[in-house]
């Protein structure tokens, strides 16, 4: 066995190219740094006192998740991925096992409602008008997120007489909890310092009903006042049930909890959404990294909606295509900064290499004083005793512990060529005082070879035009939104003022237009031509609700909320808020309500109907790319939805038929088709699988399921040229 000292001592020679690794570029980056302060601190930490974390496994070929007994399994994804909970200091010799291809670290995701129910019809669907059979709501149906700052004892995720929690499950990762039914009520928050996800929560599925006090117009727009009654932000499926993990949001924490409510509505027997309002702008936006291949294995079962992310006014990205004349980028991340810590990601769309230098440029010569090319992983430190020319330059103009890591290689997953680097930079406040030093890059590489570069910071051309490119906002997406499975949703404008629970009102500044993307919204497009978002919705000035525990953390009160309702012993609170974030559960609640509407819907049957059903309009007419498929129609969703025949994928049109289904018992029902001559009446499980038949000769009969175990049902009666659907509890 390798000792942990020597696996380390590998990372920190910087001699280890990524080529030559199974491991993911950010886990080579915390190995090297473990290593790092191993050695500061004099020696290696003993096997087994090494730092856990959660790393996502890639299989190879014929090994299955068995064969990893002997580790801390968390779960298994599809036949392909297996996450891991393990040791930092054992991860280098588990990736070297044959039936290991690939060991992720994952990437730290960043966190990413009624005018908008008028404008979507939601409220429409809420009441079960425009032709609808009946009122939608969610109800059983399982709404599922991961996110951070959760409220557990909001009034929006309780009953509707404020007894019980409609959270069935809470997994706490800072506690490494998991929180059901019986002991809910002793589950708190995660962080008091947030509120995202008590707000996206709320959005996806806070109920109605709630007696308080809110801010609002009187008439128009025009005249704020604090009115009482039931509070008007509501969610979208506010009788579904709900699961939800919360805490650290490493991508692979994500993924376990995906995972976890995917096998929780098979053993319900429900049908399920989940959203994921959180992610990162770095990657290759094709949906090859192992985190977005790993939830297309889950989206597979249920439906994941994931936000477009925040970035579509941000520089952070470059692409190009490079050509025998011009095969060179050449940019800088904040030149007038005196000190930052940001990280670039570099993508070839082929397994060709490519070559990165780094410079000092200044400003007053305007060329390069030095460069240095970085063929290997390696770190470049700010040496001023160094032997190397460009370590004791960099020396010269920055501090000490400022540095530059770089991995690079053949990712052993996706086959793209990568380069990684983060940059730890802090100006010499003696030497560089005017700051007129600043870190610049080139990428080089062959012809014909597209390069997609991102960063978590803005790409520059420090107003040196003839010699750096600035970044756009045009492949701003975020990457975990661009898997072939998952559902990425943009944000556009539907409110531009509110009122706050103290009766003053405000407007955006920007005063954007109602009905226009926006600003933020992240947009982009992939190596095999797929563009993003697929669908918008609403996310601009929702009022959502809002964590108690942040509330006070924050020192708030009623001048900066929009509502408030006090019940069981607390006081429960709402607030406006803005961003993708805030659209993306938007789409997965309407989701919600179009799998109440029919059960046996797969998740690409829910996708291609919410697309279908979008709106389109003249705000469209410019920036096309950013609204994909439209906005969000949830009447047309849902009328779609109903109409959709899952088992032969044929929409059938409404022959004013009418379908009344009245328990005659606890397992009886007597079954009732206005205008029906013949018509048969089948029930099917959650999994689609059909239970019992049968047929019955005009317009009325008795389906007797005494025979069937208990559980959610579908329902399903047809004629020749029409059919309907209802669930039922056998009880």
């Amino acid at each position: 066995m390798k000792s942990a000292l020597l696996s380390l001592a590998l990372l920190l020679s910087g001699t280890l190219a990524f080529a030559q690794s199974k491991i993911s570029p950010e886990g080579q980056l915390l190995l090297r740094q473990a290593a790092q302060e191993s050695k500061a601190n004099g020696a290696a930490k003993k096997s087994g006192s090494s730092e856990v974390v959660k790393v996502l496994v890639t299989l190879t070929p014929g090994a299955t998740a068995d064969d990893f007994a002997d580790y801390n399994v968390d779960c298994k994804i599809g036949d392909k991925y297996v996450l891991i909970d393990m040791p930092l200091d054992q991860i280098e010799e588990m990736s070297e096992r044959d039936d290991v291809k690939y060991v992720s670290f994952g990437a730290k995701s960043e966190l990413y409602l009624d005018k908008a129910h008028a404008v979507t019809g939601v409220d429409v669907v809420h009441a079960g008008g425009s032709g609808l059979p009946k009122a939608f709501n969610g109800e059983g149906v399982i709404a599922g997120l991961y996110d951070t700052g959760i409220d557990i004892g909001h009034s929006s995720f309780r009953s509707d007489d404020g007894s019980s929690f409609r959270i069935k499950r809470f997994i706490n990762n800072v506690e490494q909890k998991t929180y059901n039914e019986s002991n809910m009520s002793s589950a708190s928050y995660d962080y008091a310092t947030d509120t995202h996800a008590t707000a996206v929560l709320g959005i996806l599925a806070g109920r109605s009903g709630i007696s308080g006090s809110y801010g609002e117009f009187a008439s128009g727009e025009s005249n704020p006042r604090v009115s009482t009654g039931e509070i008007p932000f509501v969610g979208i499926a506010g009788k579904a049930d709900i699961f939800i993990g919360a805490g650290s949001l490493q991508t692979n924490n994500i993924l376990s909890t995906c995972q976890k409510i995917a096998e929780y509505a098979k053993a319900e027997n429900k049908p399920a959404v989940i959203n994921l309002s959180l992610g990162h702008v770095m990657g290759p936006h094709d949906g090859s990294t192992s985190f977005c291949k790993a939830l297309d294995e889950i989206a597979k079962e249920v439906p994941v909606f994931v936000a477009s992310g925040n970035d579509g006014d941000r520089g952070c990205s470059i692409t190009k295509t490079l050509t025998a004349s011009d095969n060179k980028i050449c940019s800088t991340i904040e030149p007038n900064s005196k000190e930052f810590t940001r990280t670039m990601a570099i993508y070839a769309d082929n397994d060709k290499a490519l070559r990165f230098r780094v410079g000092i440029f200044s400003r007053v010569e305007r060329y390069f004083l030095i460069e240095s090319d970085v063929n290997s992983s390696k770190t470049i430190t700010a040496n001023i005793d160094s032997s190397d020319d460009f370590e004791m330059c960099f020396g010269s103009y920055f501090t000490s512990d400022s540095k530059i890591e770089v991995i690079k290689g053949v990712d052993g997953d996706s086959g793209h060529y990568i380069i990684y680097v983060k940059f730890t930079i802090k100006k010499d406040d003696d030497t560089n005082r005017n700051g007129f030093k600043f870190i610049g890059f080139t990428i080089e590489g062959d012809a014909g070879t597209k390069v997609v570069a991102t960063t978590d910071g803005s790409f520059e051309n420090a107003n040196i035009a003839e010699v750096f490119q600035g970044g756009s906002s045009d492949n701003s997406i975020n990457d975990n939104a661009t898997g072939l499975n998952t559902i990425a949703v943009g944000s556009f404008i539907t409110r531009t003022k509110f009122v706050s629970a103290a009766g003053f009102g405000y407007q955006d500044s920007s005063k954007p237009t109602i009905g226009d993307i926006a600003g933020s919204s992240s947009y982009g497009y992939s190596f095999d031509g797929r563009t993003f978002p697929d669908i918008t919705a609403p996310g601009h000035l929702v009022v959502a609700p809002l964590s108690s525990y942040y509330y006070s953390n924050q020192g708030m009160n009623d001048g900066n909320i929009c509502a408030k309702a006090s019940a069981n012993g607390r006081y429960s609170y709402w607030d406006a808020t803005s961003g993708t974030s805030m659209a993306c559960p938007y789409a997965a609640g309407v989701a919600c309500l179009m799998l109440q509407a029919n059960p046996l819907m797969k998740p690409e049957d829910v996708r291609k109907l919410m697309l279908e059903s979008a709106t389109t309009d003249s705000h469209m007419t410019d920036n096309k790319a950013r609204w994909g498929a439209g906005k969000i129609n949830a009447v047309e969703a849902v009328k779609k939805a109903l109409a959709f025949d899952a088992a032969v994928g044929k929409i059938y049109d409404d022959q004013n038929l009418r379908l009344i289904v009245t328990p005659d018992g606890s397992r009886t029902y007597n079954v009732f088709l206005a205008g029906a001559q013949r018509f048969t009446a089948t029930l099917y499980n959650m999994s689609g699988v059909a239970v019992k038949n049968i047929t019955i000769a005009g317009n009325e009969g008795t389906f007797d399921a005494s025979d069937i175990a208990k559980g959610i049902y579908v329902l399903e009666v047809k004629t020749e040229d029409a059919h309907y659907t209802q669930k039922v509890a056998l009880r």
